[in-house]
């Protein structure tokens, strides 16, 4: 109980850190699920889960925060319309800057050329985002209509370590 109210302080004194250091700690865990159970690598790929890390704390924590705040000071409340709006906003404007990011990140961190990562981001980003829909429009309704706004960035983190494994290992077998 205590670990979960030093949490809820830290999320209201330091929201972005907060949301920053869930989100790379729910990639790494996606990852890690990914690399355990759905992987047919004989060795843990660590660097691997660096990179995530690193991904899932500089770049989703701190834009969604932002995003969502945006978002709910544009549009405020939870009526259908605003929902709507909300996801449509998100699927047409957050989700593809997130993907995008993630590719251009790990790909860099990886240490491939600007041409290798342009190159797998052109064949991945599409696929991608046909999965995103499959998952992320729903998860969406719910956070949009339910999830208080300084919440919505770690729901959508708790989310994302089902959506972390599917991306991780779609970024593994592009690379192969």
């Amino acid at each position: 109980m205590r670990l979960w109210s030093g949490y809820v302080q830290n999320l209201e004194t330091n929201p972005i850190l907060t949301k920053s250091l869930t989100s790379g700690v729910l990639n790494v865990m996606g990852d890690f699920i990914q690399q355990m159970f759905f992987s047919n690598n004989s060795r843990y790929d660590y660097g691997r889960t660096a990179r995530q890390a690193i991904w899932g704390a500089a770049i989703p924590g701190p834009f969604l925060h932002y995003f969502y705040g945006g978002l709910a000071r544009r549009f405020p409340g939870n009526s259908a319309k605003t929902v709507l709006t909300k996801i449509a906003l998100d699927q047409t404007v957050g989700a593809p800057l997130i993907v995008t990011s993630f590719y251009w990140t790990t790909g860099l961190l990886e240490g491939k050329s600007v041409s290798d990562v342009k190159k797998k981001y052109v064949e991945s980003f599409w696929p991608t985002m046909k999965l995103n829909y499959q998952l992320w429009p729903a998860a969406q309704a719910v956070n949009f209509a339910f999830v208080p706004v300084a919440w919505q960035v770690i729901y959508v983190a708790s989310v994302s370590l089902v959506w972390n494994v599917i991306l991780s290992g779609k970024n593994a077998s592009s690379n192969r």
